[in-house]
């Protein structure tokens, strides 16, 4: 994925543990060998091999043999793999949220994406509050996330409407994340 290219997620998933359990944060519900970890991460596979036994060991990832196979995999259902994937996730959109902060009043990561449980393949489900929703719409266009953005952009008063005609959605809205949101102060 995108991941690796961002600053901020080699700052904080740079050594090699930190490498496999990111892969198979990303990649959870998937099962890998140790060489297809090594491999896809850079990672030695020496290091593979302790970090995964640590990791193991630990109960922070799965382990399944196969005669004399082990396959690993990352557990969805686990709370640190899911806030470990909403670390990921929120790297991954750092560049985008900062330039639609500029003309927006408030920004909501929701869906699957806010809670940890998406998929390589999930859609980014963002909530943009603005009075310029044509200037946001640009910037979510010319990002090259713009192809899994589904991004809801209203306008201060259009946010009214919503809470008032789709209370379920404004309520999937307000269980999200805010990534950024204007200082009234």
């Amino acid at each position: 994925m995108e991941y690796n290219m961002n600053p901020l997620y080699k700052l904080l998933f740079s050594t090699s543990r930190q490498k496999v359990l990111a892969f198979l944060a990303e990649n959870a519900g998937e099962e890998y060998q140790e060489k297809e970890i090594a491999k896809k991460t850079g990672v030695k596979k020496s290091s593979v091999n302790l970090a995964l036994r640590d990791l193991f060991e630990n109960k922070i990832i799965n382990r399944k043999k196969i005669g004399r196979t082990s396959l690993y995999s990352a557990d969805i259902r686990s709370n640190i793999i899911r806030e470990i994937k909403i670390i990921q996730n929120i790297t991954l959109l750092e560049a985008l949220i900062a330039k639609l902060a500029r003309n927006s009043q408030k920004i909501i990561l929701f869906g699957s994406f806010s809670d940890g449980t998406n998929k390589q393949d999930s859609d980014i489900d963002l909530f943009i509050l603005t009075a310029d929703p044509a200037a946001s719409r640009r910037i979510l266009n010319d990002s090259a996330l713009a192809e899994r953005i589904q991004a809801i952009v209203k306008t201060p008063a259009e946010m009214l409407k919503i809470n008032k005609k789709k209370p379920l959605l404004f309520q999937e809205i307000e269980k999200g994340k805010v990534l950024w949101e204007i200082n009234e102060n």
